[in-house]
């Protein structure tokens, strides 16, 4: 009984020794136990399996009747102890037999009577179980109609059944329709096709194919044969036989194929539909042959596969029949709706339409209204039936517009637009309208269908909202021009501001130029007065004797002595010099302004230098830093570039400025430094300008580039510095601007810019 579960509930262990002996050598899987609750609890612990239950008649009374019900299900199997013989004793529904334990050998002999009897129970409640699962398995394959679910339910029956590894179905085809087809003895212009496979051990994707019927191979062989083919391993299947194993597959995939099962499926005529092929048959990791019961078990399989198989088949071409027939009806009653008879059945779809729907003759007379029609309009259905739809008429309209109308629609043509109507209470209202004409089956219009919507609030609704949009146009105009004059302010401030600059750079050099023309000007009166004396001395020379001539000469020389001659010659020439650098100073002055706003380039892009534009705006903007603010220049070898050069120079100088006023902002004592870097790459020439300021909080990043947004105090900036710069950098150059900054210890901006230029469209 070692595959039955034996149960022993006594009260005394003493009382029943030999019994326990005897049960406990012979069968290890033996539970005793001393109370029927516990008892109880482990019949519900597992109520399928096949339990052998010894109980002391001296417990019978403590049963229950829930466990009493447990006892009589037909895989529990209850015999009452006793200690000797007993001649009567209450027979109760759930007790199998009773076993007497004073006599060792008639313990032994009622042990064997029984485990043979429970052998056949075993025997008789598995083939029950095999005839429920074949009969749930026939109720799937039948009640399945998509035939791709069908197949795989095959597979992962033949699986379950046999615990193969893998499975494979064939199906025979017609070659010319490739049809689901079959096979017999007269068959002609059939194939095999691969239909689906499923493997455990390896992954499959695998294409459907079709291939000859040959006998040579093993799914050839049972679908010509029609008998099945079972294999213990296919590598060692005798050269003489009739067919081969083909290894292609398992030298692709490398998987090793050995035990084989295949089952041709028949239907009722014995025609072969095809095969199913199992693939090593498994116990735990080791591959085993497949048994004659495998071979039964799928076998009659197969045989309801074949007949599930074939119901699926006809219940598809049903379908399409079904559906060939629903289509041709459908066309027909499509056809007769067109028809006059028809007409007022298509008429209730539009019942609870929530817009007008009206019908009419080709004359206008109204045939049909629906209810939205009589709700818009105020007229009852019968005040409007038989009458023209003049009735709507507002007097609006021209009579050129009503005649391009009714050209339209009886020419056969849709026509849509809005009429201006009339309610029945005098009110005027909106219709958008849309007028198909309703032919016959000879193509000429019977009818005309007007779907009509009021669109009163809506047109009123538009009117609202051009009105609003013309003032929102006006305010945006506005702004437009207000942000327009702001910019220009901002750009005229900083022009004031940087004017300041170059007037105190030339303030420098014309303050010294303006002294020594002072003392130019003494300098050409005293010579001029020399020359005079020289003049007068040369025309009275003749007239003059050696005294006269000495007493002028002396005169001459003692003017020279007194206003210092010798030396203003020797002056002059020093004066001259420092007066040409002056005015060197100035001319690189203007011609530094000039450069940078590039006045001759105006908004023209031209090759554009960026670091003799940063020399400039440095040049410029050299005044308005301070003397404790360090420039540092790293301008490396870059190409030109396509800009307009005024507005980069006026973009360098906006974040020059800006790195300016965040130092003074930060009020350090050391000195504060702007370090500006270029160099280039592949695509872009790149401007660093970095300082050591009071940076930008992290919040304040993503603004910073915002028209009038601004962190310094209120009077020190209007927020457009910026926003003119991402202007001229992003929008007209198309380059980019990147900024880094940690509040309080600085910020470093990056600029873009092109080498070739991008023109928008292109982006």
């Amino acid at each position: 009984m070692n595959t039955f579960r034996t149960l022993v509930c006594i009260e005394s262990a003493e009382k029943y020794r030999n019994f326990l002996t005897i049960i406990e050598q012979n069968y290890e899987n033996t539970l005793v136990l001393s109370d029927v609750s516990e008892l109880q609890k482990e019949l519900m612990s597992n109520e399928k399996t096949i339990n052998v239950i010894f109980i002391d008649n001296m417990l019978l009374d403590k049963i229950t009747d829930s466990l009493s019900s447990i006892l009589e299900l037909e895989n529990n199997f209850c015999i009452v102890l006793f200690e000797e013989y007993v001649s009567t004793y209450e027979r109760r529904s759930f007790i199998y037999d009773v076993l007497e334990c004073n006599d060792i050998y008639k313990i032994s002999n009622f042990l064997i009577r029984l485990e043979r009897k429970l052998n056949r129970k075993a025997q008789l409640l598995s083939f029950q179980d095999e005839i429920k699962r074949f009969y749930d398995i026939g109720k799937k394959l039948s009640s399945e109609k998509d035939l791709m679910t069908l197949l795989e339910l095959i597979i992962e029956t033949c699986m379950d059944m046999t615990s193969s590894d893998a499975v494979t179905i064939y199906a025979i085809i017609d070659s010319d329709s490739g049809e689901w087809s079959y096979y017999d003895k007269n068959a002609k212009n059939k194939m095999l096709k691969f239909i689906i496979a499923k493997n455990n051990s390896i992954k499959l994707n695998l294409e459907s194919m079709t291939f000859p019927i040959s006998k040579n191979s093993i799914v050839g062989y049972a679908v010509i044969s029609g008998e099945p083919l079972r294999i213990d391993n296919a590598y060692c299947i005798p050269e003489g036989a009739d067919y081969q194993f083909d290894r292609k597959f398992d030298n692709l995939t490398g998987y090793t194929t050995k035990s084989i099962l295949t089952i041709p499926m028949k239907d009722h005529q014995d025609r072969v539909l095809g095969v199913i092929q199992l693939i090593n048959k498994k116990q735990g990791d080791i591959i085993i042959p497949f048994s004659l019961n495998d071979e039964m078990i799928i076998h009659s399989l197969a045989g309801q596969a074949a007949v599930a198989i074939e119901n699926s088949i006809l219940y598809k071409n049903m379908e399409t029949l079904l559906e060939q027939y629903r289509q041709t009806i459908y066309e027909e009653i499509t056809k007769r709706r067109l028809a006059d008879e028809e007409i007022h059945k298509l008429l209730s779809a539009v019942e609870h339409s929530p817009v007008s729907v009206v019908i009419t003759d080709i004359n206008g007379t109204i045939q049909y209204v629906n209810p939205k029609f009589t709700e818009v309009t105020g007229y009852t259905y019968k005040e409007v039936i038989g009458k023209s739809l003049n009735i709507l008429k507002s007097g609006k309209h021209t009579k050129e517009f009503y005649y391009n109308f009714w050209n339209t629609i009886l020419s056969g043509k849709e026509w849509s637009g809005e009429f201006y109507n009339k309610k029945k209470n005098g009110e005027f209202y909106w219709d958008s309208t849309l007028v198909s004409p309703l032919k016959d089956e000879s193509g000429s219009i019977k009818y005309f269908i007007a779907v009509k919507e009021d669109v009163t609030e809506k047109k009123l609704l538009a009117q609202k909202l051009e009105e609003k949009n013309r003032e929102l146009q006006e305010t945006i105009k506005k702004l437009n021009e207000t942000q327009t004059q702001l910019i220009q302010q901002e750009k005229m401030a900083g022009i004031g501001q940087l004017a300041a600059g170059v007037a105190h750079e030339i303030n420098n050099p014309l303050g010294f130029i303006m002294s020594n023309f002072e003392v130019l000007q003494k300098y050409a009166n005293i010579l001029k007065e020399t020359l005079l004396y020289y003049k007068d001395f040369i025309s009275a020379y003749q007239s003059l004797n050696f005294e006269e001539a000495k007493l002028k000469i002396e005169h001459i020389k003692n003017f020279e002595k007194k206003n210092k001659m010798d030396f203003i010659l020797e002056d002059l020439s020093e004066l001259f010099h420092d007066t040409n650098i002056g005015l060197e100073r100035v001319k690189n002055i203007v011609n530094a302004l000039r450069s940078f706003s590039h006045i001759d380039q105006l908004n023209n892009f031209e090759e554009y230098d960026l670091n003799e534009g940063i020399r400039t705006t440095l040049l410029i903007a050299k005044s308005n830093l301070k003397h404790d603010i360090n420039i540092r220049e790293d301008l490396g070898n870059i190409p030109l570039i396509p800009a307009i050069g005024g507005e980069i120079n006026q973009a360098i100088l906006n974040i020059i400025m800006n790195a300016a006023q965040a130092i003074r902002m930060k009020g350090i004592d050391s000195e504060g430094i702007i370090e500006i870097r270029t160099y280039n790459d592949e695509n872009y020439v790149y401007l660093e300008v970095k300082d050591n300021g009071i940076g930008i909080e992290e919040k304040n990043l993503n603004r910073i580039f915002e028209p009038f947004y601004t962190t310094k105090p209120i009077g020190e900036g209007t927020g457009l510095g910026l926003s003119i710069t991402y202007d001229i950098i992003v929008k007209k150059h198309n380059g980019e601007i990147l900024v880094e900054s940690k509040y309080g210890e600085g910020a470093k901006f990056v600029i873009k810019l092109p080498i070739k230029r991008i023109e928008k469209d292109s982006i």
